[in-house]
């Protein structure tokens, strides 16, 4: 019999049923009016979950592709990037921008603290920076960013502030417009509840700005110029992963149904839920600062015991997935998801999962 496996890490999320029956419809040409009234009730219903009047983009791409797609279209070449490096996403932001050929300089925080919007701003004025680059939501180390603070440092620099919400849009606030997030991109498989595979991207008009001039890095496929010219005619430059956008309308539905300031509130109790649940257990949060992710709980696990051993108890005993570390805090911490479509339910069965096979690798150490 094939085992049931239950989602609960920090992506991707479980798809809700009613998602995956969208996704199940007839596939719609991507160039038909079908398709056109989709995408732009799709748009419609994003913008106020990104806070902003912007145009979006949508891409067929991973978290990873939008990274590199918000860099290649805003760098000339020999240009400096100031990059957050507080976790294991501010560093792939740094390899990507090196592989680009940009000349990086790195805001080195402690993983597990919040990034010092009075530290952005006396780095940007001693430098020529194009952008501050800085994750959201880092679900390496459960932390969120002060983006509000962050920006209205930035605001009246011509650094742009980049911003990578992969893992906090539509589960943790965000205003793009009135916070000064230059650029901001995510993808579909965390908070959107949607599988992995569509990205999307808004810009300011500070960064389009820069976007458009010329003696930027080549691009052909992350040119958002083409995208800018495509959805004006409400379509995408290249075909598009329709089915994702069906599942994205959908999700997109069911968030404005509960409700976004209801959707908001919601993640936070259920975050703060596990969160206390946890540390009962044993497992402290890993951050050291009170700007705690709504999405991602991340505790450390006690010297006695091994994460991956925690990671692979709920797999096997309970059918329950969730995550590690994949980086140096491996062994050292677990993560659970508290994104999208759940529940208090939920949360306590995790709770009651995480418990059991707590117990259960006490013992076994015990015995050895």
């Amino acid at each position: 019999m094939r085992k049931v496996v239950f989602l609960s890490r920090s992506g991707p999320t479980a798809v809700p049923e009613r998602v995956r029956q969208a996704m199940a419809r007839p596939v719609l040409s991507h160039r038909g009016p079908e398709f056109t009234a989709l995408l732009r009730r799709s748009e419609e219903l994003l913008q106020p979950i990104m806070g902003t009047g912007n145009r979006i983009f949508f891409f067929a791409s991973s978290g990873t592709g939008m990274m590199e797609a918000a860099l290649v279209n805003i760098l000339a070449p020999g240009e400096r990037l100031l990059i957050a490096t507080h976790g294991s996403f501010g560093e792939r932001f740094v390899e990507i921008a090196r592989a680009l050929g940009a000349e990086v300089d790195t805001l080195d925080i402690p993983w597990g603290c919040g990034v010092d919007a009075g530290e952005v701003q006396r780095r940007v004025a001693g430098a020529d920076y194009r952008a501050f680059v800085v994750v959201h939501n880092e679900s390496s180390t459960g932390v969120v960013a002060d983006l509000a603070a962050i920006g209205a440092v930035l605001r009246d620099s011509p650094t742009l502030l980049v911003v990578d919400s992969v893992s906090g849009l539509g589960g943790i606030e965000m205003r793009q417009d009135e916070w000064g997030v230059d650029i901001l991109v995510s993808a579909s498989q965390k908070c959107l509840m949607c599988p992995p595979g569509l990205g999307v991207v808004s810009m300011s008009p500070k960064a389009w700005n820069v976007a458009q001039r010329p003696g930027g890095l080549p691009r052909f496929y992350w040119d958002f110029r083409k995208a800018q010219a495509s959805v004006e005619k409400m379509e995408t430059p290249f075909t598009t992963p329709v089915a994702l956008v069906a599942g994205l309308h959908e999700a997109l539905g069911m968030i404005h149904e509960e409700g976004v300031p209801q959707v908001l509130a919601r993640h936070r109790r259920l975050s703060s839920l596990l969160q206390d649940g946890c540390t009962a257990l044993g497992l402290p949060p890993f951050a050291q600062t009170n700007e705690l992710s709504a999405t991602v709980v991340c505790m450390c696990v006690p010297p006695a015991l091994d994460g991956k051993e925690i990671v692979r108890g709920m797999y096997q005993r309970h059918g329950t997935v969730i995550a590690g570390s994949r980086n140096k805090l491996s062994g050292k911490v677990i993560r659970i998801g508290t994104m999208g479509h759940i529940t208090e339910g939920d949360i306590v069965t995790d709770l009651h999962y995480l418990k059991e096979t707590l117990q259960f690798l006490k013992e076994t150490v015990h015995e050895r």
